[in-house]
């Protein structure tokens, strides 16, 4: 057998193995004795031989697993496929990242496949641009499973990609797998094997539950989803624009007529000139606050004002009613609890249980009344102001408002007769049971 000749290289250090010289030898383990013999070394300083040609060997050969970080070759290295399918970071997020790149060094490495980016494309770049030394790795289907996955997983963490990109991610990705289902029935049909119900692949692959799903996945509500598709349907051309992130869903849906038509605010009425002259007593007069309530649409064009103005006897008048008033409440406090609920209209008109019911319901509601009205309201009051803000109510006093909100037993009503609904305040109705507008009690109260 001819001899061949083969290039040795020594035990690696940090991942990488050095050339330690070439030998001749006919097979592998000839080579490496021959190595051991030439260069002084052991059995186990031998990393590798590899045979040769009429090449050259190389100077340092990579010693380590895939998937194991290595430093960076220097050489030029372009995105893959996979990664190309997002679309690429916005120039305020890459000088944040060039910034922090800056600041920190090169924190994690880039991630390849087939030779290629598949993660960090941005990041080599950035690192290149600012003259880091950085690591690389290979992908691996161990540790990181199907490359796709991997790749979506990384992408939709991103928080520089706007709705419209995330939507149009999903309108892909929702149509890329009803592709697939597609095409796994047509080859079922084929084959003879048994397809899955229709039923079942039109809820979970084109309809509703794979809207729903690619949605969930990257962060958008389903009506953004629909909305992108059509923008797609349309005009693909301005899908890919939603997709670079250069309009927003819109403004793409403006640009292809897809967006329903403004209604044009209605003209407001002519003011008159004296809007705000009001007449008090027979006499006119200006009055800045009757100008802004025209202005403002609360009196209406064309409608006068006039007032008349009881002068000093206002104040007696008002005075009077308030007095009336305290006594009248102050006779209602005196009464018996059986002499306050013979004056409510309910007491004469409902019978058994629900007359009953009705008698403790009122009752507590009057001891609610005189006892802790004033003062739950009052702090209702100062409480919303200090915690809710804006419009928001929470749970505790959204309650609180409802119980302010309960109107006095005088103005409850018997509950309506069976051929509404109702039980005609009996409490129960025939077969069913117990009422269930009035659930049992016999009266509706607001």
């Amino acid at each position: 057998m001819a001899e061949k000749r083969w290039a040795a290289y020594g035990r690696p250090e940090n991942g990488v193995a050095a050339l330690l010289g070439v030998v001749e030898a006919e097979a592998e383990k000839p080579a490496i004795k021959a190595a051991m013999s030439t260069f002084g070394v052991s059995w186990r300083g031998v990393y590798s031989v590899r045979v040769l040609g009429s090449e050259e060997p190389a100077a340092f050969v990579d010693a380590r697993k895939p998937g194991e970080s290595r430093p960076w070759d220097g050489s030029d290295l372009e995105p893959h496929a996979l990664s190309l399918r997002y679309p690429g970071m916005g120039d305020a997020a890459y000088k944040d990242l060039l910034e922090s790149v800056q600041s920190v060094g090169a924190k994690e490495d880039i991630v390849l496949f087939e030779g290629k980016i598949l993660d960090g494309r941005h990041r080599y770049k950035a690192y290149r641009e600012v003259g880091v030394p950085f690591n690389v790795r290979e992908w691996t289907p161990e540790e990181w499973g199907d490359p796709l996955k991997f790749v979506k997983a990384k992408n939709q963490a991103r928080r520089d990609l706007t709705v419209g990109q995330r939507a149009a991610l999903a309108v892909e990705d929702r149509d890329k797998d009803a592709g697939k289902g597609r095409e796994t029935r047509q080859s079922n049909l084929k084959t003879g094997v048994e397809s899955p119900d229709p039923r079942r692949f039109k809820n979970e692959s084109s309809g509703g539950r794979a809207t729903e799903n690619v949605a969930k996945a990257h962060g958008v509500s389903v009506g953004y989803v629909h909305e992108v598709g059509k923008i797609r349907e349309a005009s693909p051309e301005t899908f890919e624009q939603l997709k670079r992130g250069e309009v927003s869903i819109p403004e793409a849906r403006e640009k292809l007529g897809l967006a329903k038509p403004k209604k044009p605010k209605p003209e407001p009425d002519p003011v008159p000139s004296d809007s705000g002259l009001v007449t008090v007593n027979g006499e006119r007069k200006y009055d800045e606050g009757v100008e802004r309530a025209r202005a403002a649409g609360v009196i209406p064009a064309g409608v006068a004002v006039t007032v008349e103005d009881p002068g000093d006897e206002a104040g007696d008048v008002i005075q009077a009613v308030r007095e009336e008033q305290a006594e009248e409440a102050a006779k209602v406090d005196d009464l018996t609890d059986d002499e306050w609920i013979a004056r409510l209209p309910l007491a004469s008109v409902l019978t058994g249980v629900s007359l009953t019911r009705f008698r403790m319901d009122a009752l507590f509601f009057r001891a609610f009344e005189q006892k802790m009205r004033g003062s739950l309201k009052a702090f209702y009051g100062k409480a919303a102001k200090a915690y809710y803000k804006g419009s928001f109510r929470g749970v505790v006093g959204y309650g609180i408002e409802r119980l302010l909100r309960v109107e006095p037993p005088d103005r409850w009503r018997k509950c309506p007769p069976t051929d509404k609904g109702g039980c005609d305040g009996k409490g129960t109705v025939p077969i069913v049971g117990e009422c269930g507008l009035c659930h049992g009690r016999g009266y509706l109260s607001k």
